[in-house]
């Protein structure tokens, strides 16, 4: 059950959207181009990763993201007024992927099909 993504240039990493907390647009809010109709398919591009970087810098202001083990151990003591932190961990967590991604391999730009 569930809704999953990959990384389908040179599948360098996939996941799961968090249930009921992150959807198959989450990369969207943050200006990434979609692609494909049955599945969201995003792509990035080497030049977008300054993008991703103030995406990231952004979440871990907000939220004051330095440690992630304390920060879980945070939000499983937030309630349910505080869910949008999950959300912004869920997109803190993919967004990072991408980033690891780009510094992992000399590549161009990165696809990414999210399914519906």
């Amino acid at each position: 059950m569930g809704r999953y993504y990959r990384e389908t240039t040179s599948d360098a990493f996939d996941g799961k959207f968090w249930f009921a907390v992150q959807d198959s647009y989450a990369l969207s809010k943050y200006g990434f181009e979609e692609l494909e109709p049955n599945y969201v398919e995003y792509i990035i591009y080497r030049q977008e990763l300054e993008q991703v970087e103030q995406a990231l810098s952004s979440l871990e202001a907000k939220h004051n993201i330095l440690n992630r083990d304390i920060y879980l151990n945070e939000l499983y003591e937030t309630n349910e007024q505080d869910k949008k932190i999950l959300v912004d961990y869920a997109d803190y967590e993919l967004l990072l992927k991408i980033f690891r991604s780009f510094n992992d391999e000399d590549r161009d730009c990165i696809i990414i099909e999210c399914e519906l």
